[in-house]
């Protein structure tokens, strides 16, 4: 499972404006001028065992089968 998802403290506008203003517009883009702590594996799980935080939704098809999860 491959999971792009993050948090960022309001601290990080400054330079993820300045980078998409510079037309950098991916997020890996500013990684280096941030403090970052990653979190992984069971320290995730930990937080969110069953991962629904993390689904995918692209499509209508999606969006309803997510909607029926939550519901």
């Amino acid at each position: 499972m491959s999971i792009a998802t993050a948090l960022y403290n309001k601290n990080c506008l400054s330079t993820i404006h300045t980078n998409i203003k510079q037309g950098r517009l991916q997020a890996s883009g500013f990684y280096a001028s941030l403090n970052i702590r990653w979190v992984e594996g069971e320290e995730l799980h930990a937080f969110e065992p069953s991962y629904h935080s993390f689904v995918n939704v692209n499509t209508p098809e999606e969006y309803q089968a997510v909607q029926q999860l939550f519901s």
